[in-house]
C-alpha cells in the first residue's frame, strides 16, 4: 500500500513539474512576444509621423498651380515653404513652417503689415523641417525630421 502511495505522488510530482514547464514557457513566450509587438507599433508610429508630414507638404505643393508660385522664404527668422496664387485678382501665400515642434500653416495676403509666426494653424507634430533649393534650381528638396528623431528628404 505504500508502494501505491509512493509512485502516486511521484507522478503527480511529474505532472506538476511538466504543468510549471508549460506555464514558465508561455509566460516567457509572451513577455517576449508583448515587447517585439510594442516595437513594431513605435516603429510604425515613427514612420507614419514623417509619412503623413511628407504626404501633407507634398498635397500643398500639388495644390498650389500657380506657375513659379513655390519659394523659399524666412519670417521673423524662421525658414518657411512660401506658396503663392492669385484669388479674385489678390495675391495670397501660404507659408509652411515648424514652430515649437509643430508643422504651421499661415495663410495671409502677400504682403501682410503685421504677419506673426503665432497666427498660424498647427498641423501636426514635426521637429524639424530643412529647404534647400536643389543645383538646378526647379525643384527644393525638403528634410523633415519627426519628433522621435527619424528624418526623411522628399
Amino acid at each position: 500500500m505504500r508502494q501505491e502511495t509512493d509512485r502516486h505522488s511521484a507522478d503527480l510530482l511529474f505532472v506538476l513539474l511538466i504543468f510549471a514547464g508549460f506555464l514558465l514557457t508561455s509566460l516567457l513566450l509572451i513577455s517576449l512576444g508583448s515587447r517585439e509587438y510594442r516595437q513594431v507599433v513605435n516603429s510604425m508610429q515613427e514612420n507614419d509621423e514623417i509619412r503623413i508630414a511628407g504626404a501633407y507638404l507634398a498635397q500643398k505643393i500639388r495644390n498650389n498651380r500657380t506657375e513659379d508660385g513655390i519659394s523659399i522664404g524666412e519670417i521673423h527668422g524662421t525658414e518657411c515653404l512660401e506658396l503663392g496664387q492669385e484669388i479674385g485678382g489678390k495675391e495670397y501665400v501660404t507659408y509652411l513652417y515648424v514652430r515649437e515642434g509643430k508643422l504651421c500653416e499661415l495663410f495671409s495676403p502677400s504682403d501682410p503689415e503685421d504677419l506673426t509666426l503665432a497666427a498660424g494653424t498647427q498641423v501636426l507634430d514635426l521637429a524639424a523641417m530643412e529647404l534647400e533649393e536643389t543645383s538646378s534650381r526647379d525643384a527644393i528638396r525638403v528634410t523633415l525630421t519627426a519628433p522621435s528623431g527619424r528624418s526623411a528628404q522628399y
